[in-house]
């Protein structure tokens, strides 16, 4: 990690969840309103979120059809809507819209976008939880 962030991350320690400024990736004031504020229950869905996310990407990738390909993207959308994170759900809908016939780059283009929010997620997400350890 370089040191300016470092230095962004140390001065952010102790702030309220809600008060880390957003980065898009996660969007606070919905995750808030979702809990009614309940900062316990926020750090527990994002805990649940990372895990999750994980698992139903090995999901994916593991798929034998669109069908299952369709239901491991959905599952996964509804996980990121329910932490509120935008890009993780966006990437995950547009897999799980895919028509029967996708052309393989097309699958591997959108895996690849999912892929790459996952990552962004789940790096936000222990940065958030990592305050909790500190």
């Amino acid at each position: 990690m370089d040191d300016s962030l470092m230095a962004r991350a140390a001065a952010l320690r102790g702030q309220p969840l809600w008060d880390v400024p957003s980065a898009d990736i996660i969007d606070r004031k919905r995750l808030h309103d979702l809990t009614s504020g309940d900062e316990t229950l926020s750090r527990e869905l994002l805990a649940l979120f990372f895990d999750h996310s994980a698992l139903a990407l090995r999901r994916l990738r593991e798929a034998a059809d669109q069908t299952s390909r369709r239901a491991a993207a959905h599952a996964l959308e509804g996980s990121a809507l329910a932490v509120a994170a935008k890009g993780v759900a966006l990437s995950a809908a547009m897999i799980a819209g895919l028509p029967e016939n996708v052309a393989e780059g097309e699958w591997l283009e959108a895996v690849t976008e999912l892929h790459a929010q996952v990552a962004q997620t789940r790096a936000a997400i222990a940065h958030l939880l990592a305050e909790d350890a500190a």
